[in-house]
């Protein structure tokens, strides 16, 4: 097994990644950054844990998720996109476009926790469906099952707001 700063540059190598998924779930930078500061003490500190190093991300993303979780249990507040949070994340930040944004946050919160997940792996961040199986231990088809349900259901919400 390597030793722990060759795996501490691993995880600093998907810390990007961790922070954009982490916002899309607090939907607050700060938040976002307390929550990977969280999984990166915790996915050092249990690494040894792992029997293949391959599998080193999405063991990151799996503490990232229950993470989050764990502190929106506690009621911490992650009810909104403050507008000056979507604004340095869009290139085209006029309120038209920040609101339909805004609506469109809105409506992926309503989606089950797995449905969101897979969906912001794979429309928001661009993930290939073989890559978000990976990650969240799913099968590629029950990926692409989930990315279908996630997307019709989002549809019919985002008309129902129109």
């Amino acid at each position: 097994m390597e030793n722990k700063e060759e795996y501490f540059e691993q995880l600093l190598s998907v810390k990007n990644e961790l922070e954009k998924f982490a916002v899309f779930l607090t939907r607050n930078r700060d938040s976002a950054k307390d929550l990977v500061s969280e999984v990166i003490v915790l996915g050092f500190d249990s690494y040894e844990k792992l029997k293949n190093v391959s599998s080193f991300k999405s063991y990151l993303f799996t503490i990232c998720i229950r993470a989050f979780y764990k502190l929106k249990k506690r009621n911490q507040n992650f009810d909104s996109f403050e507008e000056n949070e979507l604004e340095g994340f869009y290139s085209d930040s006029n309120a038209d476009y920040l609101y339909d944004v805004g609506l469109l946050y809105s409506a992926i919160d309503k989606l089950k926790s797995k449905e969101k997940e897979v969906l912001i792996l794979a429309e928001l961040m661009g993930y290939k469906h073989r890559e978000i199986a990976e990650i969240l231990k799913l099968s590629e088809a029950n990926v692409k099952v989930i990315v279908f349900r996630a997307k019709q259901k989002l549809k019919e919400l985002l008309v129902d707001t129109k």
